[in-house]
């Protein structure tokens, strides 16, 4: 089951100059701060030369040629999709979007 192919652009470039200090906060919020999407849930991404693809406890995407794929899982087959697709075990300790 699928929905919503949507052509989106992924990356974005500018001409403002940054520093490696605009860098290093950019990448400790994203990796520390309380408010991060990434300290709150769980994302696994890979990337190759055919797709982008990402897991996410309720949606798997995946980027084609600039089009964006949308599948819907249930959060309880999280652990089978990051086995299958990615190879990673994560075990079975609850993981933070389980725990309520």
């Amino acid at each position: 089951m699928q929905y919503g192919e949507v052509t989106e652009e992924l990356y974005q470039f500018s001409e403002v100059p940054f520093t490696s200090d605009d860098i290093e906060m950019a990448n400790y919020y994203t990796s520390a701060h309380p408010d991060s999407i990434f300290r709150r849930t769980l994302t696994i991404q890979r990337v190759t030369a055919a797709e982008r693809l990402i897991l996410r406890p309720a949606v798997i995407t995946r980027y084609r040629n600039g089009v964006r794929t949308d599948t819907p899982i249930e959060p309880a087959q999280i652990r089978r999709y990051a086995r299958e697709l990615f190879g990673v075990d994560l075990g079975d300790t609850p993981l933070l979007f389980e725990e309520v």
